[in-house]
Formats: C-alpha cells, structure tokens, sequence
C-alpha cells in the first residue's frame, strides 16, 4: 500500500539484517525482468491500492530529490539474464521498458 512499504521494509531490515535487499514490482503484461536504471521519487497510481489509496504525482520522500539512479551494475544484471536464458532488458524508469 502507498505510504506504507518503506516503513514496513525499514522495520524487516532492521529485525533480519539481511546482507542484502532486494525490492521488485509487478508489472502485468511484460514479457521480462527489467531491471529499473533510475527511480522516480512520485507516487502515481493508475488504479487505488487495497486501502484505497490512488496518490497522483506526490512525492515519496518529500524533502528528497526527483529521481535517483541505481548503484547496481544493471547492465551486467541485464547481461547475466539474457545469457541464461531469462529475458531481461534495463527499465529507465517505473512503466518504460
């Protein structure tokens, strides 16, 4: 639900501590894993969540900033799938393949 993954995933992390996280959305339709490049700082939804919610352009984090880019190597991400037989290609944001 809007609003409510990151404090969810905050309290998850700090309770397991895992080595690392890694967060995935659904997108119906595609055809592949695409690893997103950039993430866009908005919430923007097309249809309302379980509660409700349908924010439309707000920011996520309110003081942050509009997008940031990925620190993982998305390309090789891309590669790595692609060469095993996983259909993969680099999403330049939420909703663009």
């Amino acid at each position: 639900m809007f609003g409510k993954a990151g404090e969810v995933l905050k309290k998850a992390v700090e309770q397991y501590r895992p080595d690392a996280v890694v967060c995935v959305g659904q997108a119906g339709g595609r055809a592949a894993i695409t690893p997103e490049m950039i993430a866009v700082n908005i919430m923007d939804a097309r249809i309302p969540d379980n509660a409700g919610n349908k924010p439309c352009h707000e920011l996520i984090i309110k003081e942050g900033r509009e997008a940031y880019f990925s620190s993982l190597p998305v390309k090789d991400i891309e590669k790595n799938l692609n060469d095993n037989g996983i259909p993969s290609s680099v999403s330049y944001g939420a909703d663009n393949e």
